[in-house]
């Protein structure tokens, strides 16, 4: 990885592996979030900023790009939009939104940010140049975390709550147990074989 060993390891010294919240989503199989999405990274926050757009409140998270796992396009440092957050005396949570913290990093599945519905016809635009989204919300989201002997690994985000899996759907290895767990010299192997085989140049 481009960041030092020791830089992730004093960033994710604090984390743990979070309970999960009162949202419910569909699960995600990897090759899912690996297909619709334009990139995968090991991303630290350095600064956010939150905002009113279209009646809501949006949040801005500038990441420095540590490692780029997969994919093309990010620069040394993106935007990624998130719903929800604070502006004045006025907060609003988005359950199922990824979550994230500044000097915390983690591995994200990112894809270019659409404008909000209510700006769509306004604006004309599809998508917001240089700003991503995370892919599948707190699914495409995944801490990096110290376990209890030293090794940095990938955890599971904390603000995906309860999934589950629609009815009659032929099992698929699902992005949450293809990942987590995962040490972070690891991931790149087990998300570039996927990659290779579903983005075909």
């Amino acid at each position: 990885m481009r960041r030092s060993t020791a830089a992730l390891l004093a960033a994710a010294a604090a984390l743990v592996l979070g309970d999960a919240g009162a949202s419910t989503s569909v699960a995600i199989p990897f090759d899912a979030l690996v297909q619709a999405s334009s990139a995968a990274a090991f991303v630290t926050p350095v600064t956010e900023t939150s905002v009113w757009e279209g009646g809501r409140i949006v949040t801005y998270t500038d990441v420095h790009v540590d490692e780029l796992v997969a994919g093309s396009g990010l620069a040394a440092e993106v935007w990624v939009r998130t719903l929800g957050g604070e502006v004045g005396q006025i907060g609003q949570i988005v359950e199922g939104e990824p979550v994230f913290t500044v000097g915390r990093p983690s591995l994200v599945f990112v894809k270019p940010a659409r404008v909000l519905p209510s700006q769509a016809e306004a604006s004309g635009e599809g998508t917001i140049p240089g700003v991503y989204a995370v892919t599948a919300r707190a699914q495409g989201q995944f801490p990096v975390v110290l376990d209890d002997k030293g090794e940095l690994r990938v955890g599971e985000s904390s603000a995906i709550g309860a999934t589950v899996t629609p009815k009659g759907a032929v099992p698929e290895l699902l992005a949450a147990d293809a990942l987590r767990g995962l040490k972070v010299k690891e991931v790149a192997g087990t998300v570039g074989r996927s990659w290779s085989r579903l983005h075909v140049q």
